[in-house]
């Protein structure tokens, strides 16, 4: 049985393609494709330009689907496409040229997905999850009261919606007054939104933002989700790589050693996110996670076939 699973994020759009033996999961394939989404939503209206972007992508997507003769698939939308308008225009095109049923989650639906894919691969059971995804930011927890349910809290912060609100040249080095703002927001934000007593035994991150100061932390030349799932990084660390990184523009970033091209623009935002998470929720290292989203929807396939 082969499965694949697509995500319509809000910075990138994402495949995964997975091949079922023995009860066990075999990865196959997984490619991502920056279609930024996040960036081109006009008073609540997703831009023609930006659903052909997702569209182009979801044509070359499902050519792999085709090569690797998938059995099923399931593609969601989250963070940008649940907040505009035109939501059902873009389901209907994305049906009439690529023959997918797109599916635009909740943030709580988001968050039980991440929580059941970081959960099959993680052996400590009290451990936050930390997602920084373009527009959005969850934080996925289990209740502690209720075992079998889950706490979410999704914060309006998100490396693409924070660099376009306060970034004004992506091509520069990030200035101290841009800085500032990004941390004053981001910590107000938690800090409205977070239980500060809140502890936990572990953290885990997932997401672009989090996978990549894996990457680059490795100064790995080629991407390896072997080498990223279950890395340990503290957060000397992350400081360490933004002050190295951040001081640069644009051109000299893209030729970091783990940072992709595409994400160089909003990396610096992004990793700000997660130190005003980290010393907020007082945490010193974080487990990375390649089982997100993706690898939830990939279960939530699996187990609706028995």
């Amino acid at each position: 049985m082969r499965l694949s699973a697509i995500d319509i994020g809000s910075n990138s759009t994402r495949l995964l393609i997975v091949e079922q033996k023995k009860g066990r999961l075999q990865e196959l394939l997984r490619e991502k494709i920056t279609t930024r989404p996040g960036a081109d939503i006009e008073q609540g209206i997703l831009s023609r330009e930006a659903i052909f972007r997702i569209v182009k992508a979801l044509q070359k997507f499902k050519t792999k689907i085709n090569e690797y003769k998938v059995d099923r698939s399931a593609v969601v939308g989250t963070s940008a496409l649940r907040e505009v308008k035109n939501r059902e225009e873009i389901k209907k095109i994305i049906k009439g040229e690529t023959g997918f049923n797109l599916e635009i989650i909740s943030g709580f639906q988001e968050a039980q997905l991440i929580y059941r894919g970081v959960f099959s691969s993680i052996d400590e059971k009290d451990f936050l999850i930390i997602d920084i995804g373009g527009g959005s930011t969850e934080f996925v927890w289990k209740n502690k009261q209720d075992k079998k349910k889950i706490n979410l809290k999704s914060v309006n912060m998100g490396a693409v919606r924070f660099n376009e609100k306060f970034i004004l040249d992506s091509k520069k080095p990030i200035s101290p007054k841009e800085e500032k703002k990004i941390k004053d927001s981001a910590g107000k934000l938690i800090k409205k939104q977070l239980p500060g007593d809140q502890k936990f035994k572990k953290a885990v991150g997932v997401g672009g933002t989090i996978t990549t100061l894996g990457a680059i932390k490795q100064k790995l030349t080629d991407y390896d989700p072997q080498k990223i799932h279950l890395f340990s990084i503290e957060k000397t660390s992350v400081r360490k790589i933004y002050k190295k990184i951040c001081s640069l523009n644009l051109n000299e970033r893209k030729e970091i050693k783990g940072l992709e091209p595409a994400r160089a623009d909003i990396i610096c935002v992004g990793i700000l996110i997660l130190l005003a998470v980290m010393d907020f929720l007082e945490i010193g290292e974080l487990i990375i996670s390649e089982h997100d989203l993706l690898y939830g929807l990939i279960n939530r396939l699996n187990a609706d076939n028995f």
